[in-house]
């Protein structure tokens, strides 16, 4: 029969609560601790040389900034993160002032006979009559604080033990159960007290289980699977994705200019729940003021709308790639780089200038048509006055920040099957850029050996690499935060790679996201020069479709654009022939191929080139004993009679 015994002097609870709390918050803690202990490692932002910039409204965006990273301070997460630390080291304390009580209710004959484990019989007998002289309830005398209670108790306890060691069915009970009495009671804790289960607080505890599973469990579950249907991969609100999808479904393409684009941002849902105070006009307009640069009555709000901005363009953009209109993704991506650099839509043209730091905006706007960051570099110090409206003691910090921003080249663009030196139809290929990151004052280098690079590259390339292709990208370092002095947020850069067809401009492959590319280049290449050497970059991108079923000739463009800065836009012509595999001469000895093993080299070639591939075989020990005998017989034994006797022949 079952009994219950309750944690009546809290013995038991804490150390339940202490392991149970422990499971949650170790993993939590770390979870939230590792991106601060150990952040990925970037490239510097600014070069040497690029003295920090304070536009006119850097107090806001101070203010804003502080404010961000106390709201990430004291989020809900860190609070429960904090209380549930204060209850674990709470609980922790209240156990280390607890006194450890030990219950000893294990049977041992041989501990309480006091006789070794390999005593014998003769010798258990033996000291049981000398305890029996010693400690039988009618001899022994009482000493102090000793009563005959405990004395019967001791005599039983060791007529137990000897019968235990040496009667046949004491010693099967003993064996059986663990006591010589045969099955004994079984004794389940509860680590609450006995009041909170049985007496007046037990409707309490059943409100609070009640609660917990009726109430907030699903309350909390139901939240988070809400949350997680209501956005998108990218993290865009279904509702604003739904307004995205609407406006490339509905309008034409041509109609989608940059202003639709900011206009379709502001209607976003995320400013209806951030920002419910604002319309979407409020919004658009407090954009716009970003933009131009100029004081708002809402500071915070305004820095507040545009911080946004660039993650609901990138969802806007995905939501485009998918109809496949080139210049619809273009202009997003404008508008994109116009909201990171706070340039206004009217002066798109003349981003490379405005995303320079000291600039005067009023006077680019109206002198520095035509000019573009390369071409300032050779300006003289009046026309650094004149033109862009920079002092003299700030051109060398203009100059310097101009050859930060990194301009890329594509050295080489080409299709790649895994494990072929031709591109085969219907095969799964992947495209290669390799990529050379220079400051806008060096010229696009003209000698570099392509096919050395592409020979170098695919050179004994391992299996892994052969299957997944693209894991190469992880190999450089992250690209450096944007150097971009009006936008309230730290921003992350990226070159978006697009293959569009050479006929319509229409998107046909992509996008893929450059996030790592090696940009050293930029403080070891000098301006001025023409300059061929310096790391070359390689990024892959997995082709989602398939090569053309058919040989030929095809043509296409690679466009690869950057989100975060202008003027640094590439576009290289990739011509790609398709051939069909050479067919190996026929061989007298070996009539059939057979298809290559799934876990060979020639097996993850075959499967990239969507070619069958066999299981591999599995020969037994067996097997070869057989075949080495089969090998012994062949051997010619006549040769030797033949010899002895060539009266035969």
């Amino acid at each position: 029969m079952p009994s219950y015994s309750y944690d009546e002097e809290s013995d038991v609870w804490p150390y339940f609560a202490v392991t149970l709390g422990s499971l949650v918050l170790v993993p939590w803690t770390l979870s939230a601790v590792y991106p601060v202990l150990c952040p990925p490692k970037t490239q510097a932002t600014l070069p040497e040389g690029v003295t920090p910039f304070r536009p006119p409204h850097a107090a806001d965006i101070d203010s804003f900034q502080s404010k961000q990273r106390r709201g990430k301070l004291l989020s809900k997460r860190n609070v429960a993160l904090v209380a549930g630390w204060a209850a674990l080291i709470g609980a922790l304390v209240f156990i280390s002032q607890q006194e450890v009580k030990v219950k000893a209710d294990t049977f041992d004959p041989y501990e309480i006979l006091g006789v070794s484990f390999s005593a014998t019989e003769k010798q258990i007998k033996s000291h049981y009559k000398k305890l029996s002289v010693k400690l039988h309830p009618d001899k022994i005398k009482l000493v102090a604080n000793q009563t005959m209670e405990q004395v019967e108790d001791a005599w039983v306890q060791i007529t137990k033990a000897y019968k235990a060691l040496t009667d046949e069915v004491t010693r099967n009970n003993f064996l059986e159960f663990g006591h010589p009495d045969g099955p004994q009671q079984t004794d389940h804790g509860i680590a609450l007290p006995k009041w909170l289960v049985e007496g007046q607080g037990s409707p309490l505890l059943i409100g609070v289980y009640a609660i917990v599973v009726g109430v907030i469990l699903p309350y909390t579950i139901g939240k988070w699977w809400t949350g997680v249907k209501s956005y998108t991969r990218r993290g865009i609100h279904n509702k604003t994705a739904a307004r995205f999808f609407s406006i490339m479904a509905k309008e034409q393409p041509d109609y989608i200019t940059h202003k639709r684009i900011l206009e379709a941002v502001s209607e976003a849902e995320e400013y209806r729940i951030n920002f419910p105070e604002l319309t979407s006009k409020q919004v658009y307009e407090l954009l716009d003021d970003y933009l131009h640069r100029k004081a708002s009555s809402k500071p915070a709000a305004m820095l507040g709308v545009a911080a946004l901005a660039p993650k609901l363009l990138d969802g806007f953009a995905d939501i485009a790639i998918e109809f496949k209109p080139l210049e619809v993704v273009q202009r997003i991506i404008e508008v994109q780089r116009a909201m990171v650099q706070a340039v206004s839509l009217d002066h798109l043209p003349l981003g490379e200038m405005l995303q320079l730091p000291h600039v005067d905006y009023e006077q680019v706007t109206k002198n520095a048509k035509g000019y573009g960051t390369g071409s300032i570099l050779g300006f003289k110090d009046a026309q650094f006055k004149e033109i862009l409206g920079v002092d003299k003691s700030d051109i060398t910090s203009v100059k310097n920040t101009a050859n930060a921003v990194p301009k890329i080249d594509i050295v080489d663009a080409y299709f790649k099957v895994p494990g072929e030196d031709v591109v085969t139809p219907q095969s799964a290929a992947h495209l290669v850029l390799r990529i050379r990151v220079r400051p806008f004052g060096t010229k696009r280098p003209l000698n570099i050996d392509t096919a050395k690079l592409k020979h170098d590259l695919h050179l004994d390339e391992p299996i892994e690499v052969l299957k997944e292709p693209t894991i190469t990208n992880s190999n450089a370092p992250l690209l450096p935060h944007t150097y971009a002095p009006y936008f309230p947020a730290l921003h992350q850069g990226k070159w978006v790679v697009f293959i569009t067809s050479d006929k319509d401009n229409k998107i046909v492959e992509g996008p893929g996201e450059i996030t790592r590319l090696d940009v050293s280049n930029l403080s070891n290449l000098k301006p001025g020069k023409d300059v061929e050497d310096g790391v070359i970059g390689t990024f892959k991108i997995q082709l989602k479709n398939p090569t053309p079923m058919f040989p030929g000739k095809f043509s296409y463009k690679v466009n690869v654009l950057n989100t975060a800065y202008f003027g640094v836009d590439a576009v290289e012509k990739l011509n790609v022939e398709v051939k069909n595999p050479e067919i190996p001469a026929d061989d007298d000895d070996e009539d059939d191929i057979s298809e290559p093993e799934e876990d060979s080299i020639a097996g993850a070639l075959a499967s990239a080139r969507g070619q069958s591939t066999k299981k591999a075989a599995v020969v037994d020990d067996d097997e070869e004993d057989s075949e080495e005998e089969e090998d012994l017989s062949d051997i010619d034994t006549d040769t030797e009679d033949e010899a002895e006797d060539p009266k035969k022949k």
